[in-house]
């Protein structure tokens, strides 16, 4: 099959609707039909204005996390026009890919 590859990033000190934006834009993504979806924290980064962004020892609001799904391009689009509908400020990547399966899918 033939879609989109689109990553979101954020750190955990952003939130909306009261809760981490990281963890809505997760349960949106499922809410709105995306196949299968993955959160990963950076770590360490920076963005645009150039200040580092890190997890701290006993603070994690300003670590770096993404949002990575695969899914057809009709979907992502509209996906990605709901989060605009709702003014969210995302950095985001969008890639043309191609995906599908290996194998037998095992029940879980």
């Amino acid at each position: 099959m033939h879609g989109s590859l689109l990553e979101l990033y954020t750190t955990r000190d952003q939130h909306h609707q009261g809760q981490e934006l990281i963890t809505w834009l997760l349960e949106e993504a499922r809410r709105f039909g995306v196949p299968g979806a993955t959160m990963a924290s950076a770590g360490l980064g920076f963005g645009q204005g150039g200040r580092l962004h890190s997890a701290h020892f006993f603070e994690l609001a300003d670590e770096p996390v993404y949002l990575r799904f695969i899914a057809e391009d009709d979907l992502v689009t509209r996906f990605m026009a709901h989060l605009e509908s709702l003014q969210l400020h995302l950095f985001y990547v969008r890639i043309p890919a191609q995906f599908g399966r290996l194998g037998q899918v095992q029940d879980a």
